[in-house]
């Protein structure tokens, strides 16, 4: 049933007619230009006196005025600049249709979704007329509005609304009598001016799509760590941060903040919802086991250093680590401040610092009864083998000048070292029953 279109009553050139929604949502004005009418400029396909066929047309990417999953449209807003007939009134169609993302707009590519059928009182000045509508689109599309006059020829004029002022997107129009055979760009049409079409679009968001997947961040942290956690950001969308556990600070309000876990955070769910026009998302979340910092102690027992946490350590000397150094204990041959370094679960912890300057670095170390033993090491400096005499068995251990052990030899007699580089070493004597004998400087040409 065809009815006539309602003509707002202005006092100006610009006004608007807004639809309340049911709904709590913000109301959303998608517009591209002004809604300015500049009378003598529309553009009409026509026989010299009345109009024919013209649909003028403007395209909306809902992504550019509002993140939803569907938009619901409440009214479509469109100037007229002037509208003759013989009867009075003339046919007019409003025509929505929905474009895919990332089409090209041609008809081929629409598909239809709603229209209003009616007629359009004579005009004698311009006006805006607001048409109601309740339909629903895709939010990852294009909202297209047509606004479409049959030919008139022999009965009526209608000219759409324009202006010259600046848009954002182009205006289209299609009138296959002026052979415009699908939807093109009105400023690729040689016209004299530039042309703006006078549409816009209310509506509002029906739901808000919750934050898409954390690009930064990570589900297993240690405390006293600080950690940014980003999600990708959405224009026109604010952002609220939560986490369910305790001993966490947040910074920031956008799409990426910094999450503060303290001494004594505890694990739990760091959630972030998306809001825009009035609506609030579902939460997107994520689970965080928050991990301790491991504290290990060191025990001394002569030249050995042993970490209270057996596993993953790595010793260090004089804050720089020691090669190999990575078991549970560490034979010293150097003086200098230790400490062991555990990592569990990702997360690392130094033990306090143990200063050591009773390491002898001369010709012995616990030389007790050293000649009743009869241990003689030599030559010294050597170039090859290293010959060792002694009253009873002896174990040996090689040490470079860092303190990794490069080699261990049961009930010694020699020791090869023809392949060692040159430098400094430290061999280690110690009884079958691994009492400390005598530590010697070697050096190797």
């Amino acid at each position: 049933m065809k009815k006539n279109l309602h003509i707002l009553s202005c006092s100006a050139l610009v006004c608007f007619s807004l639809i309340t929604s049911k709904l709590t949502a913000q109301t959303i004005n998608m517009t591209e230009g002004t809604m300015d009418i500049v009378s003598g400029n529309s553009p009409v396909c026509n026989d010299g006196t009345y109009s024919l066929e013209n649909n003028y047309i403007r395209a909306f990417k809902i992504s550019d005025y509002v993140s939803c999953t569907t938009f619901h449209v409440d009214s479509v807003h469109f100037g007229v600049d002037q509208s003759a007939s013989f009867n009075g009134s003339q046919l007019l169609d409003i025509n929505l249709y929905s474009l895919p993302a990332g089409s090209a707009l041609t008809y081929a590519n629409l598909t239809f979704i709603d229209a209003f059928n009616g007629s359009l009182n004579d005009i004698a000045a311009p006006e805006i007329e607001n048409v109601p509508f309740s339909t629903d689109v895709s939010g990852a599309n294009s909202l297209v509005v047509e606004i479409a006059s049959p030919d008139g020829s022999f009965d009526h004029i209608f000219l759409m609304g324009s202006n010259t002022s600046a848009q954002t997107k182009p205006s289209y129009m299609n009138a296959s009598a002026c052979n415009i055979l699908d939807i093109t760009d009105i400023s690729t049409l040689g016209l004299p001016t530039a042309v703006s079409l006078a549409i816009s679009v209310y509506g509002h968001a029906l739901d808000i799509p919750k934050p898409d997947t954390f690009t930064t961040g990570k589900n297993i942290v240690c405390n006293g760590e600080v950690v940014t956690y980003t999600v990708p950001s959405v224009t026109g969308v604010t952002y609220n941060w939560t986490y369910s556990g305790t001993g966490v600070s947040i910074t920031g309000t956008g799409n990426s903040v910094s999450v503060g876990f303290s001494a004594t955070a505890t694990s739990g769910v760091l959630s972030v919802t998306a809001s825009n026009g009035g609506l609030t998302s579902s939460p997107r979340s994520l689970t965080i086991t928050v991990n301790p910092i491991p504290a290990p102690s060191i025990s001394r027992a002569g030249d050995v250093l042993t970490s209270s946490i057996p596993t993953n350590c790595t010793w260090y000397r004089n804050n720089i680590a020691i090669t190999g150094a990575n078991s549970s204990t560490y034979t010293m041959t150097q003086n200098g401040s230790y400490f062991v370094k555990v990592t569990q679960n990702g997360c690392s912890g130094n033990s306090d610092t143990v200063q050591v300057t009773d390491i002898s670095t001369g010709t012995g170390v616990n030389d007790i009864n050293l000649n009743n033993i009869g241990l003689v090491v030599s030559p010294n400096p050597t170039t090859d083998i290293l010959n060792i005499q002694s009253k009873i068995a002896v174990n040996a251990s090689v040490f470079s000048a860092d303190g990794k052990m490069i080699l261990s030899v049961k009930n010694a007699k020699k020791i090869d070292m023809r392949s060692f580089n040159s430098g400094l070493y430290y061999v280690l004597f110690t009884t079958e029953n691994g009492m400390q004998l005598k530590r010697e400087k070697i050096v190797k040409l």
